[in-house]
């Protein structure tokens, strides 16, 4: 039987197309792997939805079962690029501020 997978959110992360539950693994199942899209964004946390759609294949009791998605969250890793290095001073009467890009 072949399992079809879809993600809903891509820019969020990555599914094989399909796996396939066959007499060596039926029972036990198969491993899916969902891999997280590292970018350079900083967008906060982000769902990703694994979407397995109706089973494929010959075997009429099993043909058309739907199994339940999987829900999972992204975790963002990236910082504010842009950081306030002092607090300030005065100068002729105006307000400097220092800053400088990176983490």
């Amino acid at each position: 039987m072949t399992v079809p997978l879809r993600v809903t959110t891509p820019s969020a992360c990555t599914a094989p197309p399909s796996v396939l539950l066959e007499g060596g693994n039926w029972e036990a199942g198969v491993v899916v792997t969902v891999t997280a899209i590292d970018d350079a964004v900083i967008d906060g946390p982000e769902p990703c939805l694994v979407v397995l759609d109706p089973l494929i294949g010959s075997d009429v009791n099993l043909a058309g079962f739907d199994l339940p998605d999987l829900a999972l969250t992204v975790a963002d890793d990236d910082a504010d690029a842009v950081q306030l290095l002092s607090d300030g001073f005065e100068s002729g009467g105006v307000d400097a501020w220092a800053v400088a890009a990176g983490n």
